[in-house]
């Protein structure tokens, strides 16, 4: 178990900055972290092999297989020409569904390679920390934006057309925006486009 925590934490030392270090202040950057955070799985969370809870069972006289500890780790492998981010705005309270109205600042330009792994798997646990090399940056293309309640509310888009200028949508009324606008508005989708 010792060698087991030791290669965890020279994994953990491995990792970019950005999964590791605890963020300062909510933006879109830090939910990104908190997502793609590697998390340790050990106790009641610990991993159970189906194999392994199979070959107990089928023991004689059978055996309790307890589980693993194992690391978690979620990393895009294949980025999409155009990333889209959904943020959640909505939280359920038993019955009770409530508008998170959250300021969630967002960049003009997102660099996806922290979030990213290699695109083939990791052979052993040394090579778990391989990054990306290839180039994964994106530029904001879209943001919707919900404005009300969970019962009652309206949306619109802001939209980057080709010459870089922004335009508002709003129902059937187009109207010229500015970036500032769009990175102000209270988003629900991010839409990033690859560069």
């Amino acid at each position: 178990m010792p060698e087991a925590r030791e290669t965890r934490e020279a994994i953990l030392r491995s990792l970019p900055t950005e999964l590791t270090r605890v963020a300062g202040e909510l933006d879109l950057r830090a939910c990104m972290q908190a997502f793609a955070a590697p998390e340790l799985l050990e106790g009641d969370d610990a991993y159970e092999c189906e194999v392994c809870q199979k070959r107990g069972a089928a023991a004689t006289p059978p055996v309790a297989v307890t589980g693993s500890p194992a690391l978690k780790w979620l990393q895009i492998v294949k980025p999409p020409p155009v990333l889209t981010i959904h943020l959640k705005r909505f939280r359920s309270l038993g019955s009770f569904i409530q508008k998170l109205s959250t300021d969630v600042p967002f960049p003009p330009q997102l660099d996806l390679r922290p979030f990213c792994g290699s695109e083939a798997p990791p052979a052993s646990l040394s090579t778990l920390g391989e990054r990306c090399s290839a180039d994964f940056r994106y530029d904001l293309c879209g943001v919707v934006e919900h404005s009300g309640n969970f019962t009652s509310g309206h949306y619109r888009s802001f939209v980057r057309v080709d010459d870089g200028e922004w335009q508002l949508c709003n129902d059937s009324v187009v109207s010229p925006a500015t970036e500032g606008a769009a990175l102000g508005s209270e988003a629900f989708l991010l839409f990033y486009c690859l560069r």
